[in-house]
């Protein structure tokens, strides 16, 4: 055999012998005969399943990256010590690898993936390696803990994806957890859909992402970034992340902190974040953000949290749009926002741009692309006696509907340390007129189900404790300050007919 092949099968060889001079990405599985590994040849795995005698020869080690057997004693082997196979493989282990079209799972030689129901069965501490593009739309999803939904949980795993594609479910990411891992040369298309979180990997610290790009669109609320949401929760001092020549061609529609890269970096860690010739080629739009992390958690000293970033030949291309539509705010690149008691260092191209521990105190720039706004003189949100809004009408004629959050940053009940933004919203289409009244009002939000006085705005519930009205806060691994809080983020936004933000306007009552 001298082409390429995905796998090679060989029933039996009758007094002869079967040569191999090509590359299998997969698995070699023999059954009977002689199976010789020639010095031209490149293989991923030989899987010898004896049913009368097999002889495997095999002169160079690097022609081959692992042998296995289900039986040794029918198993005679002129290999090299460091891959002959000490032991049998076990029916637990016969069985894993029968789920995939090949490989052990190594990182030597990986499980080959061709289709959907193999993809939503990656587990923790494996390695994979796509031959097929591969298209989750269809398949039943794991809802997530701050994402909509994910196939799995991936920590310490290795994902190659061989130059393929998965393509997302509305709304949903690809994995929760994804610890120590590795992702490389591999594509996501992302499927919108409004309100939700969406990014690669939800939960990771000492990440590596390698010639990974990102397509189609995707919504983010607050603390994401596509390719990384949190980084760092559950480690004890320092974390990283590496991203190498990643790439974004999506189209991103995002409201609060949001940026391109991570979403959210913890207390109590020292992060490293690395980025090599990575590059935005979409268009990303959002309330507020930055190209490479959204929000460092403060409430610690500069000596235990910190973020370093080391940034090469990084930006947008000549295509690639960047930009936030609060022009209160001042921009930079960089990092959108971090509490106090952390320090911020940005190195960029081998000169110093950023080392600060008050975010008031980084230079605001506007790199190729890079836009602030735009101004809109007429986009506001008043509050109104009966503590009601009233929205005055955009001075934009293409706006087709506006967008009202109430909501505040709650507290993570974990083991971790950070916040989440919750919010309810109301959604008013444009009919051309001046104002709009709202029916969500200036509420706390409370723990306590108290009793049900229905929905307001976009299904929000209200409920009455001791005589006041409250938000019901019920919020999956997410607490309230002593169980009640007031709502601290106001804010209106304006949206075209395609679902693109055009402005917004955040005030404070």
């Amino acid at each position: 055999h001298y082409e390429k092949a995905d796998k090679v099968v060989i029933t039996s060889i009758a007094n002869e012998s079967f040569h191999e001079y090509g590359e299998v990405t997969g698995n070699i599985e023999i059954e009977s005969g002689h199976l010789a590994v020639e010095s031209t040849a490149k293989v991923s795995t030989i899987v010898a399943k004896p049913t009368n005698t097999v002889k495997l020869s095999v002169t160079n080690e690097e022609n081959v990256g692992t042998i296995v057997t289900t039986d040794t004693t029918k198993t005679t082997l002129n290999v090299p010590e460091s891959v002959k196979p000490s032991e049998s493989l076990s029916e637990d282990k016969i069985a894993e690898m029968e789920k995939f079209d090949g490989g052990l799972g190594t990182e030597k030689s990986p499980y080959l993936i061709s289709t959907a129901d193999q993809l939503v069965q990656i587990e923790d501490g494996k390695s994979y390696y796509l031959i097929s593009n591969i298209n989750l739309t269809s398949k039943p999803l794991i809802h997530g803990n701050a994402t909509n939904s994910h196939i799995s949980s991936f920590k310490n795993g290795v994902l190659n994806g061989n130059g393929y594609t998965i393509t997302m479910a509305e709304g949903a990411s690809f994995v929760i957890h994804a610890e120590h891992s590795k992702f490389n040369d591999v594509n996501f298309i992302f499927n919108y859909k409004s309100g939700t979180d969406q990014t690669i990997v939800e939960f990771s610290s000492n990440l590596t992402m390698t010639n990974v790009h990102t397509y189609g669109s995707a919504s983010m609320t607050g603390n994401v970034g596509l390719f990384c949401l949190y980084l760092g929760q559950g480690e004890i001092s320092n974390t990283y992340a590496t991203f190498t020549n990643c790439v974004n061609h999506a189209n991103i529609t995002g409201t609060s902190y949001n940026s391109l890269f991570v979403g959210y970096t913890f207390v109590g860690l020292n992060t490293v974040l690395n980025f090599d010739g990575c590059k935005n080629d979409g268009n990303f739009v959002s309330t507020e953000g930055a190209f490479y992390l959204a929000n460092c958690a403060g409430q610690g000293s500069p000596k235990s949290t910190s973020v370093t970033m080391n940034i090469k030949n990084s930006g947008n291309t000549e295509t690639g749009i960047f930009r936030v539509t609060n022009t209160s705010k001042k921009f930079n690149p960089y990092i959108c926002y971090f509490a106090s008691g952390s320090k911020i260092l940005v190195k960029e191209d081998n000169e110093t741009k950023v080392d600060v521990t008050k975010l008031g105190d980084i230079s605001s720039s506007l790199p190729f692309n890079c836009f602030v706004g735009p101004n809109d003189a007429n986009l506001k949100i008043s509050l109104n006696d009966d503590n009601t809004f009233t929205i005055s009408k955009s001075s934009y004629e293409n706006v087709a509907k506006y967008v009202v959050r109430v909501g505040l940053y709650s507290q993570i009940v974990k083991t971790y340390v950070g916040t989440q933004l919750v919010y309810v919203t109301e959604t008013i289409e444009n009919n051309g007129s001046d104002s709009y009244k709202t029916t969500l009002k200036n509420l706390n939000f409370t723990e306590t189900k108290g009793k049900g006085k229905g929905t307001i705005g976009d299904g929000a519930v209200v409920v009455e404790v001791n005589g006041v009205e409250y938000y019901y806060f019920n919020v999956e691994n997410c607490g309230l300050k002593n169980g009640t809080q007031k709502a601290t983020i106001f804010e209106v936004l304006a949206y075209d007919s395609n679902g693109t933000l055009i402005s917004s306007y955040k005030a404070s009552f």
